[in-house]
């Protein structure tokens, strides 16, 4: 054997580990990986009604808290108004001495008993309108649902005006609000139904199913990017009696397979930028 035909020989043993190593790396970039965007997600609910001050009063009681479930016509909160309770006094005093007017005028003049009987119809459609002024300083739940926001116990005792926020009350089953960008609406192939899972912050160990129910173009605040922001909301597969109204959490929603390959470069794309701008 020739001395070329030897070193040839000597060299393709290199060569092809090197080929091996290469065929290899590239099936290993090839390899398709499952992945994950995870979000952070807001438990709210679809329907929600803003409970407001409709007089002047004092806070005086609370009878509901936060989460708990009350039907329609329920007493949540109580104010106090000592002006609209004197002319509630004043009226009830009216209407007695009106329709002490009508039995001492029972067996008088005709003119005079229907004087004393209009006089006591007045007093008592003015009672009827105190008494319904002071009904307003009752609140009461407008629906059947769950107490999402009430005043806390360390406010009783607060002068309240008219139009103040006091309470809020959802309807329906909860849902989670979360937002998504554009590209992480085209990595996932986001659609109506699509699976995903969310995890509470109060018990990060326990995970709940459910599907995307509405997808919604919308401008993420505080950004100037072009890029398009979607706000998204998901359903429960099943109820979540644990799940309170404004219960924080990440939203879990699986990607379509990408390759290994792929992956690695985009993180290295996002490790450069990150070392452009000084991390």
């Amino acid at each position: 054997m020739s001395v070329s035909a030897r070193i040839r020989r000597k060299g393709a043993g290199p060569a092809l580990a090197a080929l091996f190593l290469a065929l290899t790396l590239a099936g290993v970039c090839l390899i398709h990986l499952p992945g994950h965007v995870v979000t952070p997600g807001t438990v709210a609910s679809e329907h929600e009604r803003v409970l407001r001050a409709e007089v002047r009063g004092f806070l005086s009681d609370l009878h509901v808290e936060p989460s708990e479930t009350v039907a329609t016509g329920d007493l949540l909160l109580q104010l106090e108004s000592s002006d609209l309770e004197r002319s509630v006094l004043a009226a009830q005093y009216g209407r007695d001495v009106a329709a002490s007017e009508v039995r001492l005028t029972g067996d008088g003049p005709r003119v005079e008993r229907l004087v004393s009987e209009n006089g006591r119809d007045h007093a008592e459609r003015l009672l009827r309108s105190r008494l319904a002024e002071r009904e307003r300083l009752s609140i009461r739940a407008p629906w059947t649902g769950a107490v999402v926001r009430v005043p806390d116990p360390a406010e009783l005792g607060k002068l309240v005006e008219p139009g103040t926020a006091l309470a809020v009350v959802a309807a329906g089953p909860p849902v989670v609000h979360t937002q998504l960008t554009g590209e992480e609406v085209g990595d996932t192939g986001l659609h109506r139904g699509q699976r995903v899972r969310f995890r509470s912050s109060r018990d990060p160990r326990k995970t709940h199913g459910g599907r995307v129910a509405r997808i919604e173009p919308t401008h993420a605040s505080g950004s100037t990017a072009a890029a398009p922001h979607f706000r998204v909301t998901i359903a429960f597969d099943t109820d979540a009696p644990d799940l309170l109204y404004g219960t924080t959490g990440s939203v879990a929603i699986r990607t379509r397979p990408r390759t290994l390959g792929r992956r690695l470069w985009r993180g290295a794309v996002a490790f450069a930028g990150r070392l452009r701008d000084g991390f």
